[in-house]
């Protein structure tokens, strides 16, 4: 696999680094949306860690496809070609199932929440979902504040990217792996202090975007130091950092339930599952999920180690390049496949029926979200991407590469 080429660190940020998309990240970004449907599916409590691990993605893969971007550019074309890219890959599929949420919601409960409506079209949903109602009561549209904290940090990186040199953009980036941490640290004390309850408070720190950009910021480190991260030994270091650091998180916070009284399985709640809030573990536990993607990413770069051979399948790659749709698309499957099963099976009333119905839903629901997902990328997003990219690039630029926007939103 091409590495890229180490620049002075006085130069800007577009240095030339490999173009075009890297497939085995693609099974990453099917493992990442699954992992998603299985958690509302309620059969995988912690697969809310898929949205982090796209979190990192994104950091990696937007940095890589800017540092691709041709040395003579001006600043100016830079940073809007990179914004209308940006645009063109999120909003028209975003946009239009915000928009259909909204009247289909407005229809049945006779109710338009234009706050709540705003919120998502202006990108701050998170901050409104997480302080006021955020949500329209008729359709699913709970998983789309992530993307709206994807399109802060794409705002702030693209500026930084441009105008920063390749030292002070590094230096940045190391600001955000310290800062996030602690203004989850200073978040938590406040809301504590504000009376919030612990579920409030966590959701809070959850959806709060700079106290997170240090996940993107891990994956852009990644791609700005490719060639040493590339390397086995590199990736080995950095993938046993982050196994070391989560087990050590999990062991610790045993601990610490344990001092509170829990016994058995109890004293594994709320560790990486249930209320993310409490003695200082929301401090913590992003920093571990994001250092233990950066590992991952960093080992399928070195192309080494034997598991990462399931990454070169075709089909979860296929599901990869289509994932974004996916995301945006599969609580709506999960609701009515959820309610079309409801119809057909009895309600569950123990654990392992529940279990069962969930993994029933998971299997029907992860089915027709990528069916759904496949057409839409290719009727509706892989027209508007080539279109852009056609308008964009030169044709000589633009000639043979697979995907004119390799920096595919996670």
């Amino acid at each position: 696999m091409d590495q890229a080429a180490a620049p002075a660190s006085g130069q800007r940020g577009a240095e030339r680094a490999p173009a075009g998309r890297i497939d085995q990240i693609d099974s990453l970004r099917a493992l990442a949306m699954t992992a998603v449907i299985a958690e509302h599916c309620h059969i995988l409590p912690f697969g809310w860690m898929g949205v982090w691990l796209f979190f990192v993605i994104s950091g990696f893969v937007v940095t890589t496809s800017l540092l691709s971007r041709p040395i003579n550019e001006t600043s100016s074309t830079r940073l809007t070609q990179f914004y209308t890219r940006r645009a063109a890959r999120i909003w028209p599929i975003y946009l239009a199932y915000v928009t259909i949420g909204f009247v289909a919601s407005a229809l049945a409960v006779h109710y338009f929440n234009w706050p709540a409506f705003v919120s998502f079209v202006l990108f701050y949903n998170n901050f409104q979902l997480a302080f006021a109602d955020g949500l329209f009561k008729a359709f699913p549209v709970g998983h789309l504040w992530t993307i709206s904290v994807e399109f802060q940090f794409y705002i702030v990186f693209g500026l930084a990217f441009t105008f920063l040199s390749r030292r002070a953009l590094t230096g940045l980036l190391l600001v955000f792996l310290v800062l996030s941490p602690v203004l989850r640290f200073i978040g938590g004390e406040w809301l504590h202090a504000a009376g919030y309850t612990p579920l409030k408070a966590a959701f809070a720190i959850y959806s709060f975007s700079p106290m997170h950009f240090d996940s993107f910021a891990a994956g852009a480190l990644l791609a700005l130091g490719r060639e040493r991260w590339a390397r086995a030994s590199g990736a080995r270091a950095l993938l046993i950092a982050g196994l070391g650091v989560m087990i050590a998180y999990i062991g610790v916070y045993v601990g610490v339930n344990h001092a509170h009284g829990a016994t058995g399985v109890r004293m594994l709640r709320n560790i990486i599952s249930g209320i993310l809030y409490g003695d200082f573990r929301q401090v913590w536990l992003y920093s571990a999920v994001a250092l233990l993607s950066a590992g991952l990413i960093a080992t399928i770069l070195a192309g080494k180690a034997a598991w990462v051979g399931f990454t070169r399948n075709g089909l979860l790659q296929a599901i990869g390049r289509v994932s974004y749709g996916g995301y945006v698309y599969h609580a709506l499957c999960v609701r009515w496949v959820g309610e079309l099963m409801r119809l057909v099976i009895p309600p569950a009333t123990t654990m392992a029926s529940k279990l069962e119905f969930g993994a029933a839903q998971f299997a029907v629901a992860l089915s027709a979200t990528i069916a759904v997902a496949l057409l839409s990328y290719h009727w509706v997003e892989q027209p508007i991407i080539l279109a852009v990219g056609r308008r964009l690039a030169p044709p000589k630029v633009s000639l043979g590469r697979r995907d004119p926007l390799p920096d595919g939103a996670a």
